[in-house]
C-alpha cells in the first residue's frame, strides 16, 4: 500500500473486500463452500463496485489500473492457494481434554490498619521481603 501510495480509504476498502470475500467463501459449512470461480466472481463484483461511481450503490474508490493491479495481486496470492484456505477453514480443530487446575490464593500482604483494633480482623499481617532484599522490582512490597 505504501509503495503504491494508497490513501486510507482505499486501504480500508480493499481490506473490507477481502474480509467479505473470505467470510462468504470460506466460513460456510464444508459442503457449501464457494468454488474458486464463485469466490473470484464475488471478489470481482465487489472490487468493481468500488471502481465505478454510481451512488448510492457504488463509489469510485479505485481507478481501473488499480483494479487490474489488485485483481492480479489477489489472484497470485489468495486465489492461487484457495483450495488450501478452504481445507484449513473446514478442518476440525482438535479439542483439548479438560483438566483440573488447583488454584491457591495467597493471603493479602497487608490489611487496612483501622480494622485491627476494631475486632473485625484478628489476623497477623504477613511481612514480605522488600525489593532491595530480593533484588527485583517485581517482588511485592508491604505498603
Amino acid at each position: 500500500a505504501e509503495e503504491h501510495q494508497w490513501q486510507a480509504h482505499q486501504q480500508s476498502a480493499f481490506i473490507s473486500i477481502m474480509k467479505e470475500t473470505m467470510l462468504h467463501s470460506l466460513l460456510r459449512p464444508a459442503n457449501a463452500a464457494l468454488s474458486l470461480q464463485e469466490s473470484f466472481d464475488l471478489f470481482s463484483h465487489m472490487i468493481m463496485q468500488h471502481a465505478v461511481e454510481r451512488p448510492p450503490t457504488s463509489f469510485a474508490v479505485f481507478s481501473l489500473a488499480q483494479v487490474r493491479e489488485l485483481t492480479q495481486y489477489v489472484s497470485d496470492t489468495f486465489f492461487k492457494h484457495y483450495a488450501e484456505f478452504v481445507a484449513a477453514a473446514h478442518r476440525a480443530a482438535p479439542r483439548a481434554a479438560p483438566h483440573k487446575v488447583k488454584l491457591t490464593i495467597p493471603h493479602p500482604p497487608a490489611l487496612i490498619p483501622a480494622l485491627f483494633g476494631s475486632g473485625v480482623v484478628s489476623a497477623k499481617v504477613e511481612e514480605y521481603p522488600t525489593t532491595a532484599e530480593h533484588g527485583s522490582a517485581e517482588s511485592p512490597t508491604p505498603p
